[in-house]
């Protein structure tokens, strides 16, 4: 950090300003995060796999695996409010599979698909949520990210047939929600003081009856966001040219 000697109204000046931009960039990037989507359960709602869980296993005499409906490797989320190619308009994510004999994913977030690299990934599951099939063909999600201290949620529509490589994100906030909503309806928003830039607000959820309300509730026609899948984990080299968005 440079050293500056001159004090006076003008440095100190400068130095509220650079204050200010450094807090407005932080606030940026913090409502600009998938996986901080403010969705989350106390305990993870899938525990286990089932009919609906993803990935699922490929037991015979010849195969031992596990098999998914979704792209395995770097998928992209792009926010429909912001314009250009930059790194402030994305988030990375990278899914990967667990294990061939636990199953599961793993998920890692960045703000660049190079930072991918060097995330820290979570073990997850990807959940189809079929009570919400559509009868234009499109389908609703769950990306269920962490275990232990809970998990986070996005909620998620595809459209067509597997192998899925491109979702709408929809908003899983629920402003206004309070006990009563709990009780009957199995989510409720939860707030702490605010404390400047930084935010504490979130949807909680405690049954899968109340993820699939909330669900409903955020199928809009036009989501905030899109998640596209862009290639295997092992495509992204570093120098190379991030891809074309579609």
């Amino acid at each position: 950090m440079a050293k500056v000697r001159q004090l006076g109204g003008t440095i100190r000046l400068r130095r509220i300003q650079s204050q200010i931009a450094a807090a407005v960039a932080t606030a940026f990037i913090a409502a600009h995060t998938a996986c901080a989507a403010p969705l989350r359960s106390d305990v993870p709602l899938w525990p286990s796999g089932g009919d609906n869980v993803w990935p699922q296993s490929i037991t015979s005499k010849d195969e031992l695996g596990f098999t998914s409906i979704v792209g395995v490797g770097d998928w992209r989320l792009h926010y429909a409010d912001c314009e250009g190619d930059g790194d402030d308009c994305f988030t990375w994510l990278r899914i990967g599979f667990f294990s061939v004999i636990d199953g599961g994913f793993t998920v890692g977030e960045a703000r660049t698909r190079k930072g991918l690299d060097d995330a820290i990934s979570e073990p997850a599951f990807f959940v189809a949520l079929p009570k919400l099939d559509r009868s234009d063909g499109a389908k609703v999600f769950v990306l269920q990210i962490g275990f232990r201290a809970g998990s986070r949620y996005l909620l998620l529509r595809g459209h067509g047939k597997p192998l899925y490589k491109q979702f709408d994100v929809l908003d899983g906030s629920c402003e206004g929600a309070g006990a009563t909503a709990w009780s009957s309806l199995g989510y409720r928003e939860r707030r702490a003081p605010e404390h400047g830039f930084f935010r504490t607000d979130y949807c909680a959820v405690r049954t899968v009856n109340g993820l699939e309300r909330l669900a409903v509730k955020a199928l809009s026609p036009k989501p905030e966001q899109t998640m596209e899948f862009v290639g295997a984990a092992d495509e992204a080299k570093p120098g190379a040219e991030p891809p074309a968005r579609k």
